[in-house]
């Protein structure tokens, strides 16, 4: 247990460092990928709202046909 807590104590904060030492470095190539990313974003989730009224109304429509037909 006390291997498993100074593991934690010791890496999180390495990792922590490491990941904020690559941004601050990389700042100008991760602000032109958060730009593109938010526009696919943007197109990712409109398209996910469609396909899932569109499958929903399917869906309805179906059961629709179904009571009607039996």
């Amino acid at each position: 247990m006390a291997a498993n807590a100074l593991g934690a104590v010791v890496y999180v904060p390495t990792m922590v460092a490491a990941g904020y030492g690559v941004a601050y470095g990389l700042d100008e190539y991760l602000k032109e990928f958060e730009r593109v990313v938010g526009r696919v974003e943007h197109v990712v989730l409109f398209g996910a709202i469609l396909g899932t009224l569109a499958f929903l109304g399917w869906r309805a429509l179906r059961a629709a046909r179904n009571r009607r037909d039996a």
